[in-house]
């Protein structure tokens, strides 16, 4: 049988694939009246998962879009994967790419989804800590008047842009020391240094001042803000760069599939685009753009 007679079959199958995926993820998945809080919220307190956690990612991606997927991270996560590789796969039906090219942008799509979890996640990370040099200072002189830490930090907490993912953060953190005291300090630190090391720093010292108390820590406060505002600096510097460097790689990305599309698309090719072993490269060759598309990516991030 003709390769070529299989692809409206090839299309029709995936679309009902893909289709049977969304109508569960849809029954499975709640969706919330407004925009999900990245750190705080009902749904994400019911289920809690680790900060950092390959879970905690997939409800980060999906709650930019408004959805809560809180108990259904895997069916949803692998709702992405199946959606994104089904508009892959029918792209390169729709331009004439070889048979086995298809199978192969469901493998280009998982590197894809993985690279936008650690996206969202670093993302937000810096977001954070954009925020942490101001917050201290602020806080540096509110510990001054206000003896109460988690009242200080209330304060200046309030002060912060109602958007800012600090504020989110803070918000919880100060929630659940007032429920948990002491305890829940040290587990809130823990989950501050997942996120940020320049988060860990902040909340050792409000943790510090909290057990021990002292005007002296006011000016640790500004010290600490005045370090931090310095690294951050430079990170923002490297992040620019970064940038940079990968929107350097999807224009490669972007003409080596232009490359590609023009020869799927050229009648000279067809007979020797038959060729399994060539239909084979092809595929290779697709799979391994992606794969070093994502991996210079999150080697980019995680080096600034």
């Amino acid at each position: 049988m003709n390769l070529e007679t299989l692809k409206p079959f090839i299309a029709g199958g995936a679309l009902a694939f893909g289709a049977y995926y969304l109508v569960r993820l849809l029954l499975e998945i709640k969706r919330p009246g407004g925009r999900l809080s990245q750190f705080a919220g009902a749904s994400a307190e019911k289920t809690a998962v680790e900060v950092g956690s390959s879970k905690y990612k997939i409800r980060l991606v999906f709650s930019s879009f408004g959805l809560d997927v809180s108990g259904n991270e895997t069916i949803a996560l692998w709702l992405s994967r199946l959606g994104l590789g089904l508009a892959i796969a029918l792209f390169l039906i729709i331009v004439g790419a070889p048979n086995l090219m298809v199978p192969a942008g469901f493998i280009a799509a998982w590197f894809i989804v993985e690279s936008q979890m650690n996206g969202k996640w670093i993302k937000l990370s810096h977001g954070i800590e954009k925020d942490i040099p101001i917050f201290l200072s602020r806080l540096a002189s509110t510990v001054q008047i206000e003896s109460n830490v988690l009242e200080a930090l209330n304060e200046v907490t309030e002060t912060l842009d109602a958007k800012s993912p600090l504020r989110e953060w803070m918000l919880r953190f100060i929630a659940r020391c007032q429920s948990g005291g002491q305890q829940a300090m040290g587990e809130m630190l823990l989950e501050a240094q997942a996120v940020s090391t320049s988060l860990g720093i902040a909340v050792f010292e409000i943790g510090r001042l909290w057990e021990t108390g002292g005007p002296g820590y006011a000016r640790a406060f500004m010290i600490a803000a005045e370090n931090i505002g310095d690294a951050l600096k430079a990170r923002g510097m490297a992040h620019a760069k970064g940038d940079g460097a990968k929107g350097s790689i999807q224009m490669i990305l972007f003409a080596l599939m232009a490359v590609m599309i023009f020869l799927f698309r050229t009648p000279q090719f067809a007979a020797t685009m038959q060729d399994f072993t060539i239909q084979a490269a092809f595929a290779f060759i697709l799979v391994w753009m992606f794969f070093g598309w994502s991996m210079i990516d999150s080697i980019i991030e995680n080096a600034v």
